[in-house]
């Protein structure tokens, strides 16, 4: 089965749940992922040259794969191994640091004056000190997401392009925005984009309608668990669906590592 039919099947699924469905797929990739490199790819040299270039994963990243490690092993020996050498890389890079920062220091205005009548060039000023502190590339794991995201989405506006996929789509909650602009700026425009542009215009509108019923109903002691809801799905489109590890664990069989990212 080819990666798209993959990626098709996971959509279909995901357009059955709530959320966002590119969110809820690329949700399961990142979980997946991580669940390999803390599981699988611990003592890989490649795996820690890489997290050594972007001294680790971004907070959300990190905070996961501690939970994916406890919640399967019941301790966090591969967290250890990867911060334990990561904290001795940024010792190192204090050092650099600091020797840039002691560099930096310029003369005295009174030296400053004599070297200039005597012709003196001043010394020339240091790089940022800061610079060796500073990360390379980013969070993996990110740069995967974003990766996947576009795959999904790609495969997401040819399945719209059947009449039982527009049904099944029309029924769910759509996708976000930030995968709406995605789409409109990766993608020549075709059926499978305006439908999708169309389905969120009316999606939007009847939302709006929704909220500004809200909006007008005064005196209300609690909001009720309708208005709660519109609120949320506003929310989520907005800023992206976000989903509990218990809610986007993947299909029997789901795609693996090596089927839609390159090695870590």
């Amino acid at each position: 089965m080819t990666d798209s039919g993959l990626a098709a099947i996971y959509l279909d699924q995901a357009l059955r749940q709530h959320g966002c469905p590119i969110c809820r797929c690329c949700a399961d990739h990142e979980t997946q992922y991580l669940r390999f490199l803390i599981l699988e790819c611990i003592n890989d040299g490649a795996t820690h040259a890489r997290l050594a270039q972007s001294l680790g994963l971004c907070r959300r990243h990190a905070q996961q794969a501690a939970q994916i490690e406890q919640g399967e092993l019941g301790a966090l020996l591969g967290n250890s191994i990867i911060y334990k050498t990561l904290l001795r890389l940024v010792l190192v890079k204090m050092r650099a640091a600091r020797a840039l920062r002691d560099q930096r220091k310029r003369p005295s205005r009174l030296r400053q004056t004599l070297w200039h009548y005597l012709g003196i060039p001043l010394p020339r000023q240091a790089i940022d000190p800061g610079q060796p502190l500073m990360p390379r590339l980013g969070c993996r794991v990110c740069e995967t997401a974003t990766y996947v995201s576009r795959h999904y989405s790609q495969v997401l506006l040819k399945i719209v392009e059947r009449e039982s996929s527009r049904q099944l789509y029309a029924s769910s909650d759509g996708v976000c925005l930030a995968h709406l602009r995605a789409m409109v700026q990766s993608t020549a425009p075709g059926p499978g984009l305006d439908f999708v542009l169309n389905a969120t215009e009316a999606r939007l509108r009847d939302l709006s309608g929704d909220l500004e019923e809200i909006a007008h109903r005064q005196g209300a002691s609690q909001s009720s668990e309708s208005e709660e809801v519109a609120i949320q799905r506003a929310i989520a489109f907005l800023t992206g669906s976000v989903f509990a590890d218990k809610d986007v664990a993947p299909p029997e069989g789901g795609p693996t590592e090596t089927q839609l990212t390159p090695h870590i």
